[in-house]
């Protein structure tokens, strides 16, 4: 059986992303992304034992050294990156399923521990 980690972890756009322990309220670990890019959203997926996060690069120079828009996997014991995947530049999506899956504003839901489109819905645009 999983537990769920004691942290509420904070994402702020332009601000790193920061771990709190739920239980004293004391800082833990802190998750700044690369230069010229922030998380969007973040949640944690209990399938995983991950915590998952969008990462979107903002301005150039992150965008000619990694993807524009990326899916992470982050350790919740210390927030190292597990895994980072480019995902469809795309910054507008949501966490759903218990964050098992990532669905973006084309209607693609992808599958947070894979990185892989499951389905594509169709939404007006």
């Amino acid at each position: 059986m999983r537990l769920l980690p004691r942290l509420c972890v904070v994402a702020e756009t332009t601000k790193p992303a920061r771990a709190f322990d739920l239980a004293s309220g004391k800082a833990g670990w802190v998750y700044e992304s690369r230069p010229g890019a922030h998380l969007l959203a973040l949640d944690f997926c209990p399938a995983l034992d991950r915590f998952v996060a969008l990462e979107y690069a903002y301005n150039q120079v992150a965008r000619d050294t990694g993807p524009m828009v990326a899916l992470l996997h982050l350790d919740p014991s210390g927030g190292a990156v597990v895994l980072r995947e480019a995902i469809r530049e795309w910054s507008t999506a949501v966490f759903c399923a218990n964050g098992t899956k990532l669905l973006n504003g084309l209607g693609e839901l992808y599958d947070t521990g894979t990185a892989a489109v499951e389905h594509v819905f169709e939404v007006p645009r």
